[in-house]
């Protein structure tokens, strides 16, 4: 029975809040709470839409937008606090089953992050999808399918293309504003939906095929040691960062595995990439290639989110050039992951 306020999550059966949006334990789109688009078909003028473009949006769309955002950032005016709360958490006593790994400090500070994105990013991509005409989003929306390819935009999660339509609307609909808005919430919609795609790639069902493949206890030898804790133990989605998943892709290596250990991280993930990620006719010396190279620009694209990201702590603002660059990157990087993979 979930406490007041709350109910389960219909995939993973956590509490989350009755408001909310995504999950934040399995990641899943709450769909009841996210305004459904209306059925119809995009008109031609708005399918040749192919760079985004502010003065396309009418403008009560824009003043409907501004002021869900206002309001968003009213109720985390009380930013410190929410920080405290989250660090408190994340500063909690261990159970055994889960500790932390060989960097605490960093770990702890990932999880903290972490769980402010997941809080802003899921009121603010709630209420800019909820605000956005129909109109609105279907441009922005087509505009996307057009630039990753039909083919690759029909390989996202609903909760993916939610938040990238929301960073490319909020982009736009700051852009109208006078004076020198904070554009931060567009580079942290743009990760949120990176990190939905890699999570649940490079985590939930590349776990899947482990727990099929070598269930139990004692088959846990052969799995990674980035999907383990210290006590050989299932890592949680608490756990989980993007930066954590670059050492699951096989770009970063523990330095306190043994070449061994290496080997069987390499094996494992071409194992999984072989029977779910490529095509059948994709050899293995291209799996090991692809796979770290594109971890390799998911850690740089994670570098570049945290500078923005720290600066705003300070009270400095993201600038719009510097989101837009940041947005652009991000959708490359998923393009370029989704023309790779079958799924």
């Amino acid at each position: 029975m979930a406490r007041e306020g709350y109910r389960e999550c219909p995939v993973c059966g956590n509490e989350v809040k009755l408001k909310a949006v995504f999950c934040t334990s399995c990641k899943s789109l709450l769909k009841d709470n996210v305004a459904k688009q209306p059925a119809g078909t995009v008109s031609k003028s708005a399918s040749s839409i192919p760079v985004i473009s502010h003065s396309t949006y009418k403008k009560s769309s824009r003043s409907g937008i501004l002021k869900q955002s206002k309001t968003v950032e009213i109720n985390l005016d009380d930013l410190y606090a929410l920080i405290q709360k989250i660090y408190r958490r994340a500063s909690a006593p261990e159970t055994g089953e889960e500790v932390a790994d060989e960097h605490p400090e960093k770990d702890k500070m990932e999880a903290i992050i972490r769980s402010f994105a997941d809080e802003y990013a899921e009121r603010v991509a709630g209420n800019v999808s909820k605000s956005a005409s129909e109109r609105d989003y279907l441009i922005e929306e087509k505009r996307l399918e057009v630039w990753m390819e039909k083919r690759n935009w029909h390989k996202l999660n609903d909760s993916s293309k939610t938040l990238l339509v929301s960073a490319g609307l909020m982009y736009n609909n700051l852009l109208s504003l006078s004076g020198k808005p904070d554009f931060s919430g567009v580079c942290l919609l743009a990760i949120r939906a990176l990190e939905e795609e890699v999570y649940r790639r490079f985590y939930i069902n590349y776990i899947a095929f482990l727990e099929k493949l070598y269930p139990g206890e004692k088959n846990k030898k052969y799995w990674p040691t980035p999907l383990l804790n210290r006590y050989d133990h299932k890592k949680s989605t608490k756990k989980y960062s993007l930066i954590g998943a670059t050492y699951v892709m096989c770009h970063a290596y523990s330095n306190s595995n043994s070449a061994r250990q290496n080997e069987t991280n390499m094996a494992r993930l071409v194992e999984y990439a072989e029977d779910k990620l490529f095509a059948a006719e994709t050899d293995t010396k291209t799996i090991k290639k692809i796979i770290p190279a594109m971890a390799e620009k998911i850690d740089i694209v994670c570098r570049d989110y945290r500078n923005p990201y720290s600066v705003n702590y300070r009270g400095d603002k993201v600038k719009a050039q510097e989101s837009l660059d940041f947005l652009v990157k991000v959708e490359t990087v998923l393009k370029e992951m989704l023309d790779s993979f079958i799924a």
